[in-house]
């Protein structure tokens, strides 16, 4: 198998398949071990299979801007489960709470990978719009959103071009994702 961190890319094409609720229960108790600050733990999930629910959802998320409107989600090929990663602020509002909420989701995400799941962190979302849908506690705030499914798409890693990080879609709709090479993230130092 491939390695999970090669495999794991933002995923916005999905099968019409859906998604077990079992194994999603598995995705989620291991995102629920995510390292924590002070181990005060404030990440909460609001986690929904409905189609019915992702419909009336979808309008209060934003896609893929570099890609736009070619990767929004299209009907048969959007997402079958969301969850909604927020934090309760009864149990911390510290300046730490990002740090956990971003450990919560990559490890959601590679525990779907695992699955044979993808998915899509979306942070560029109408908070108000999906409260009014998710009935969110006032107590909780709503960080991002977590797209999920079989993926229907192979993003393909590419090197960074003359500084472009700029994702594309291919004449064939394959999406390429640049990263930028070992050697330009990481300075050793003696």
């Amino acid at each position: 198998m491939q390695d999970i961190f090669y495999i794991r890319r933002s995923i916005r094409r999905f099968k019409e398949r859906p998604v077990d609720k079992e194994i999603l229960e598995e995705i989620l108790d291991r995102a629920r071990l995510y390292p924590s600050a002070a181990n005060l733990q404030p990440v909460r999930f609001i986690v929904t299979l409905s189609d019915e629910r992702i419909s009336r959802a979808l309008p209060y998320l934003r896609w893929a801007a570099y890609v736009k409107p070619r990767r929004d989600p299209i009907p048969g090929k959007g997402p079958k489960a969301l969850v909604l990663v927020c934090h309760d602020r009864r149990v911390s509002d510290t300046p730490y709470v990002p740090y956990d909420v971003s450990a919560a989701c990559q490890t959601l995400l590679l525990a779907a990978v695992e699955k044979g799941l993808g998915g899509c962190w979306l942070g560029a979302i109408d908070r108000d719009g999906l409260g009014s849908i998710f009935d969110i506690s006032s107590h909780w705030y709503l960080h991002c959103v977590l797209a999920l499914g079989y993926p229907d798409e192979c993003p393909v890693i590419e090197q960074v071009k003359d500084g472009d990080i700029r994702y594309f879609l291919d004449q064939d709709d394959v999406l390429h994702v640049p990263k930028r090479s070992l050697s330009e993230v990481v300075l050793w130092v003696q």
